[in-house]
């Protein structure tokens, strides 16, 4: 019950802000949604909408507090569409950042996109300075660090930052949680239950981590410096709402491994480390999406590129 809940929610939220119908504000939480619906449906009309609504912003009337989900927002569209104008505003407004925990969602996705390592060394000393309180958001950038380090340290923090309690989390923070604490619908139920209808845009990414096929990516690592590599970048950036990534240290030297399964199907080890997105690509293609589309083709495949 609480799966077709997720996949409700997912669906209604989506068509809510149809490009095709939308008229409303775009902001930081729209064009989020937008990338991820387009992660699972075949229309390229949601990638275009986030595409014409970046060029059409005025960056230098972005306040202060909203530079950094924008930036976050920018980065996320160069993965999925590695042309047109999302690294150029994200670069626009990278000067903007506040050196602050805040700011580390928006470094990192930088980081990944880019591969220059300023931004990763800011996000790292932001998260050292941040408190250990209680805070989904800073869960969020805690998860985002450990994802970057594989430091277990910062595994532990976002566990705590997550606290007692991730059914009454924001749904930002859902995909967090999702992934590590190993949650599925039934753990949300009472709060999927109780969405407006329809569910606001910032419903899109969490339901889709509940609703999607759980892609289940397993690295294995010796050098921590294959892990700020373009491959662990494409695996760990990969477009798809329910990605569950784990690491695992390996026990004497050797290059880094990827192994991925998709739901409950056998897992794969991937050959050559150099094709690490269209490999896990060929996996979400043999997904069912019908659940999470409206009347569309229940096959459909994610249109994309690299980044760096």
């Amino acid at each position: 019950m609480s799966l077709e809940a997720a996949r409700a929610a997912f669906r209604d939220a989506a068509r809510a802000i149809d490009p095709d119908t939308f008229t409303g504000q775009t902001t930081p939480e729209i064009l989020r949604a937008w990338l991820c619906v387009q992660t699972v449906r075949t229309p390229p009309k949601w990638i275009g909408a986030a595409s014409a609504a970046c060029q059409a912003l005025d960056l230098t009337r972005i306040p202060d507090a909203e530079v950094a989900p924008w930036v976050e927002a920018f980065c996320l569209g160069w993965v999925q569409q590695a042309s047109g104008p999302f690294r150029n505003a994200a670069r626009a407004l990278m000067p903007r950042l506040a050196n602050h925990w805040r700011s580390v969602p928006a470094l990192l996705g930088w980081w990944r996109i880019t591969g220059e390592p300023a931004p990763l060394k800011r996000a790292l000393e932001a998260l050292a300075l941040a408190s250990d309180a209680v805070d989904p958001e800073l869960a969020v950038a805690l998860r985002l660090g450990f994802l970057a380090t594989a430091d277990p340290v910062l595994l532990d923090r976002a566990l705590r930052a997550l606290g007692d309690a991730p059914s009454t989390l924001p749904p930002r923070a859902w995909p967090a949680a999702v992934d590590l604490l190993d949650l599925g619908p039934d753990d949300f139920g009472d709060a999927l239950a109780a969405l407006p209808s329809p569910p606001p845009p910032e419903m899109l990414p969490a339901a889709g981590a509940l609703a999607a096929p759980p892609l289940h990516l397993d690295v294995h690592w010796w050098l921590v410096d294959e892990l700020r590599e373009g491959p662990m970048a494409e695996a760990a950036t990969f477009p798809w709402p329910a990605l569950r990534i784990r690491f695992k240290r390996l026990p004497e030297r050797d290059q880094i491994h990827f192994f991925a399964s998709l739901g409950d199907a056998p897992r794969e080890e991937l050959e050559d480390v150099g094709v690490a997105a269209p490999w896990l690509e060929s996996l979400v293609a043999r997904a069912d999406k019908s659940p999470l589309l409206d009347g569309m083709p229940a096959r459909v495949r994610r249109r994309g590129g690299l980044r760096r």
